[in-house]
């Protein structure tokens, strides 16, 4: 099979899609491997014992959250790697950063409900990070999208 000069040896308006199904496998692979069965269940919860604190969240807050990081940390490396040239991969970035930060807001009011103020600031901090992160992303996009 002949190289192209998208990739190795698929095209580069396929790899995009092998990119994200990857991702997405990684995903269910991650959250099963956690988890086990009882985290596709409907309904299901998962249970974190906090020192005396006793949390439980349903299964679908801990897939999100697991899929979205998996997908910011994917498809940063994508985006940095590719010197923001590829305007897929970067938009998918940018949707990541947006539904991370959402994600970190929920966890941020629980935080701070919980009197855990260290980590309620540390999570407010991110959120900056990631907000300036995500600005740096759409300004080196633009620039090479005019181009």
């Amino acid at each position: 099979m002949e190289k192209t000069k998208g990739s190795a040896y698929a095209p580069h308006k396929h790899r995009e899609l092998f990119w994200l199904l990857g991702t997405i496998t990684l995903v269910l692979l991650g959250h099963f491997l956690l988890f086990g069965k009882q985290g596709f269940v409907e309904g299901g919860t998962a249970d974190i014992n906090i020192h005396d604190t006793y949390l439980i969240f349903p299964n679908v807050d801990m897939i999100l959250l697991l899929g979205v990081f998996l997908f910011l940390i994917v498809y940063s490396v994508r985006t940095v790697g590719s010197a923001f040239k590829n305007r897929i991969a970067s938009l998918i970035c940018m949707a990541a950063i947006i539904g991370f930060i959402a994600l970190l807001t929920g966890i941020h009011s629980i935080a701070q409900s919980m009197l855990f103020e260290t980590l309620a600031t540390a999570l407010i901090y991110v959120q900056l990070a990631l907000s300036v992160f995500l600005v740096f992303i759409g300004f080196k996009t633009g620039q090479h999208s005019r181009k």
